[in-house]
């Protein structure tokens, strides 16, 4: 298919390097040491991206079911344990 292939910003996989690059660089990489890293790392730390993202969704989840269906008692033990 056109602009799914190499060449077009996506290897032979048909991973979009430019996002890529992008979520590394949201979650703190510089683009210059991202130019260094083996394709490993590149997986090691997107994988470890998106497992953060799975459990802020799940907390911000949490957050909304407690505010929708929570009464006073659970709504004042979250607001507790979230408390530093």
């Amino acid at each position: 298919a056109p602009g799914t292939g190499a060449g077009q910003g996506r290897d032979a996989g048909g991973h979009d390097w430019g996002a890529l690059l992008q979520r590394l660089v949201e979650h703190g990489h510089r683009y210059p040491e991202i130019l260094n890293y083996t394709l490993g790392q590149v997986r090691a730390f997107l994988t470890a991206i998106e497992q953060g993202e799975r459990l802020q969704l799940a907390a911000q989840f949490a957050l909304l079911v407690t505010a929708a269906r929570g009464g006073n008692s659970e709504i004042q033990s979250l607001l507790r344990e979230l408390k530093p």
